[in-house]
């Protein structure tokens, strides 16, 4: 569960700040809440709001324009593993559809140990895939079996060397002068690289209605599928992803 707050405000005239909150129902059966607060004067009564939220305070979607004070004890929900589910299924299609050389090797940066069940799809495509992950233990039935079934060797390690070929990671965690293409959510200059990327999501039309006034897509959707449980949105692609 999770509560998405709204900030509006009213002339000074007005006498003090209001606070509302609805509970809103998904098709899952889950609940999250919007907390609309309206102030005057500009001013944010953090402390009121914090009290009003209880034990929500520490997954709060909050307007993008907001920033918290210093002494505030509500915590702005950040996206963990959502958008990570999300570079690997669109960087797994575009794969899949894009021939590369048959002797490319690949790197994966799993620092969530949340890979494993995409690998196997991807093994036909390269010579050699390495994961960099401090997880070993979740990619130890897919090696074994990787081995028995194909002969493919898969390299699991904690070294995160690279030089070339293909590499996949969250925060683009590859050296500068990395050769070849890099799919990521965290852009960086890189010198010999093309890097694919995204940003944008289009929610099934049940979710979208949903979507509180004035909170990033990506966010609600990261909440929805962390934090409500609401498994089907793994099944999404960046609309935009590309070079």
């Amino acid at each position: 569960m999770f509560a998405a707050v709204n900030i509006s405000y009213r002339p000074s005239a007005f006498a003090g700040s209001k606070i509302t909150s609805e509970r809103i129902k998904l098709p899952s059966g889950e609940s999250f809440f919007t907390v609309g607060i309206c102030c005057r004067r500009g001013r944010v009564p953090f402390k009121k709001l914090e009290g009003y939220l209880g034990i929500l305070k520490r997954d709060v979607l909050l307007p993008e324009s907001l920033l918290l004070p210093e002494d505030s004890n509500i915590t702005a929900f950040k996206p963990d593993i959502f958008p990570r589910l999300l570079l690997m299924s669109s960087a797994t299609e575009h794969i899949l559809s894009d021939p590369f050389s048959p002797d490319e090797e690949l790197t994966v940066f799993d620092e969530k140990g949340i890979y494993a069940p995409f690998t196997e799809r991807l093994v036909s495509c390269f010579s050699s895939i390495r994961i960099v992950t401090p997880f070993k233990e979740k990619y130890a039935g897919l090696s074994r079996r990787l081995l028995e079934e194909y002969g493919f060797s898969l390299v699991v390690t904690d070294s995160t060397y690279c030089q070339r070929g293909v590499a996949l990671s969250y925060d683009c965690s590859v050296p500068v002068y990395f050769k070849g293409r890099v799919y990521t959510c965290n852009k960086k200059p890189l010198v010999s690289s093309q890097i694919f990327s995204g940003r944008e999501i289009i929610l099934p039309e049940k979710y979208e209605r949903l979507l509180p006034e004035n909170t990033d897509r990506l966010v609600f959707a990261s909440a929805l599928y962390e934090k409500c449980g609401v498994s089907e949105l793994a099944a999404l692609k960046f609309a935009d992803f590309g070079s």
